[in-house]
């Protein structure tokens, strides 16, 4: 296979996976397309704030955790009527129950966050094909 012929046929290839990728998303326009795109692009934003409040969420358990297991009575009060305030608990058993119910969705979140932007990547990859495509064609897509 000369060097001409393997890359068009990887370029065909490339075009059916890729048809065959935003037909299962149902794109059927460049209006289809962009919609899935800004659908992705919020997905993504919206997904990244949450994960940064859950962030938070375990930095401040954190800090309550590790306080009760200090031996610092002065500190722990303050910090003990912040984490009853917030928490409606200073209990180190609950407070190490709650710190771990968040990691584990925190890690559930960040699973949905990476999936997000593998799609929003692969379809920003398919918008860039299909430009290079349209820059070389006498016929002109519109996405």
């Amino acid at each position: 296979m000369d060097k001409d012929h393997l890359h068009n046929h990887i370029i065909f290839n490339t075009t059916n996976e890729e048809f065959s990728y935003l037909s299962a998303k149902g794109v059927s326009d460049g209006r289809h397309f962009n919609q899935l795109r800004d659908s992705f692009n919020k997905q993504f934003h919206d997904t990244k704030k949450e994960l940064d409040k859950l962030d938070e969420r375990i930095a401040k358990l954190n800090k309550f955790y590790s306080v009760l297991l200090s031996d610092n009575p002065v500190m722990q009060q303050s910090i003990l009527d912040e984490a009853v305030k917030d928490y409606g608990t200073s209990n180190k058993h609950d407070i190490h129950k709650l710190l771990q119910e968040v990691i584990i969705e925190r890690e559930i979140l960040r699973e949905t966050f990476d999936k997000v932007a593998n799609e929003y990547d692969q379809l920003t990859m398919i918008y860039e094909h299909v430009k290079e495509r349209d820059d070389i064609s006498p016929y002109k897509v519109r996405l």
